[in-house]
């Protein structure tokens, strides 16, 4: 009995076929090959990266400007010419008593694989009021006194001298 026993117990060497509940990259292994694991201990960890969720920290006076339709705009350093879209998933009702922001998370479209864990990212929320203004050159733009002075082209060889009010840049 106790050899038949033996044989129905599997060998530590014995390959086993593990399958994971989600498909995705493989970023960190906790166990050795022929390490004993335990139900539900994990083995490796697995992240899908075709959406990511990216963190970031709202000032205390802005969270009234922040609603669900809010675009954002996401760079990083890996990609700097390279922008991210998102959308607002949801807003933490604690504000950071030093830092006087709440954390706000997105989901960001990953499709490309460019996005990791853990990067760091700049973000540029499209949540301020529109204005139509009119865009121009920074070299375009002059110093005359301490005053900031633009010339407008009035017709054929004809200039005028304005000056102008600089918004973003």
């Amino acid at each position: 009995q106790l050899k038949a026993l033996q044989s129905a117990t599997p060998s530590t060497n014995a390959p086993y076929e593990v399958r994971a509940p989600i498909s995705g990259t493989i970023v960190s292994v906790s166990k050795s090959s022929g390490e004993q694991v335990a139900a539900g201990e994990a083995i490796m960890e697995i992240v899908a990266l075709g959406t990511v969720w990216v963190e970031a920290p709202i000032f205390e006076k802005d969270l009234g400007r922040l609603s669900k339709d809010v675009g954002a705009i996401f760079t990083t350093a890996a990609y700097p010419d390279k922008e991210f879209r998102g959308r607002l998933i949801s807003v933490n009702k604690l504000v950071d008593e030093q830092s006087r922001t709440a954390k706000a998370i997105f989901e960001v479209p990953n499709g490309s694989g460019q996005l990791s864990i853990g990067m760091q990212a700049n973000i540029r929320l499209d949540a301020g009021e529109r204005l139509a203004v009119l865009l121009i050159p920074r070299e375009a733009v002059l110093d005359n006194e301490g005053k900031k002075i633009a010339y407008v082209l009035i017709s054929g060889e004809e200039l005028e001298r304005r000056e102008v009010v600089l918004g973003d840049e």
